[in-house]
């Protein structure tokens, strides 16, 4: 797969995942079920989709490096917007989704390194 579609797949996985999806669940469901939704994409998906990411970046390190960084952005700016609040808690967490998927990113670029080698 060549870069361009590398960066444009990982993207598009991006907005619409951590963007599109959370901000129409919220407004299609009721108030109650906000919390629930908001909990899943939380502990569930969002983590998830921050190891993917980092696969995806691991096979071209050097040149995706800043997907990571735009995955906590993305995160932030949707969640900002869904609750109409800043809440600090949400730095944590957009933390926790940089060191997953940096973590895995390293792994990949480490053990394709490694196969490469052999």
């Amino acid at each position: 797969m060549k870069l361009k579609s590398k960066i444009i797949l990982t993207n598009l996985i991006l907005i619409i995942e951590m963007f599109f999806i959370p901000l129409i669940l919220v407004y299609i469901s009721n108030p109650k079920d906000v919390m629930g939704i908001l909990i899943i994409f939380l502990f569930i998906l969002n983590p998830i989709i921050s190891l993917i990411i980092g696969i995806i970046s691991g096979f071209e390190f050097k040149k995706m490096w800043w997907e990571q960084i735009l995955t906590c952005f993305i995160f932030l700016i949707s969640y900002w917007i869904i609750l109409q609040d800043i809440i600090l808690d949400f730095f944590i967490y957009a933390f926790i989704y940089l060191a997953f998927g940096s973590i895995t990113m390293l792994i990949t670029f480490l053990l394709r390194k490694n196969n490469t080698k052999k």
